[in-house]
């Protein structure tokens, strides 16, 4: 069953019951356009049924995940990247008033 929807994700068709295979592609290709990695196939766990890991020097820099009909994406952010994204959020939750006249 894995080769079958590695053979699906790679060549753009439909799997399964229609995990559509699109956006996977575009992600894969973007990712190994932009950056060179070692990749893999694991279990996705308990949400998941498929991951796609890609990896250098040993670590984790993100992830793409697959099960019926949904395709999910995992960036792996380091510290100082963690505090950056941390303090972005914090920004957008500050709610500002609407002028009034």
């Amino acid at each position: 069953m894995r080769l079958a929807l590695c053979k699906a994700l790679k060549t753009g068709e439909t799997y399964g019951k229609g995990l559509q295979t699109g956006i996977w592609n575009k992600l894969n290709a973007l990712i190994e356009e932009k950056y060179e990695m070692d990749s893999s196939w694991n279990k996705g766990g308990k949400a998941w049924k498929y991951e796609y890991k890609y990896r250098r020097g040993g670590k984790t820099l993100c992830a793409l995940y697959a099960r019926e009909h949904c395709v999910g994406f995992m960036i792996i952010l380091g510290k100082a990247k963690r505090l950056k994204f941390d303090d972005f959020i914090r920004l957008l939750r500050i709610k500002r008033r609407p002028n009034r006249k």
